[in-house]
């Protein structure tokens, strides 16, 4: 997906030398593979890992990697920009953390559903 390579919004560094490689797997090993699992990430740009879902009390957004906890949301750092997210976003960033001590993190706009 664009977005990971050179000059995407999320580029990773090895993303054209690491397609090269799976590449040269499936290439190397065509006669033994029956499947072949593809997965895309996609997004809505309204998404409660992105900056547009989130505001502060001054209506500001977070910046991208800011990570959100449950407790800057039940202290009003951050709340969601729609009123009626609020109850389920509290909900979600609590089940992050419930899970396994995981925070939300605020990713740039990336793999946004409609771009190339």
């Amino acid at each position: 997906q664009n977005d990971f390579h050179c000059g995407g919004s999320l580029a990773i560094e090895t993303a054209d030398e690491d397609a090269k490689r799976i590449r040269q797997l499936i290439e190397t090993n065509l006669d033994e593979l029956t499947e072949i699992y593809v997965t895309l990430d996609s997004h809505m740009k309204y998404h409660i890992a992105h900056a547009q879902f989130w505001i502060d009390e001054d209506n500001n957004h977070p910046e991208p990697f800011e990570q959100i906890s449950l407790q800057d949301v039940k202290d009003g750092k951050w709340k969601a920009a729609r009123k009626e997210h609020r109850r389920w976003s509290e909900t979600y960033v609590q089940e992050l953390e419930n899970g396994g001590n995981f925070l939300l993190t605020i990713w740039p706009d990336h793999c946004l559903i409609g771009t190339p």
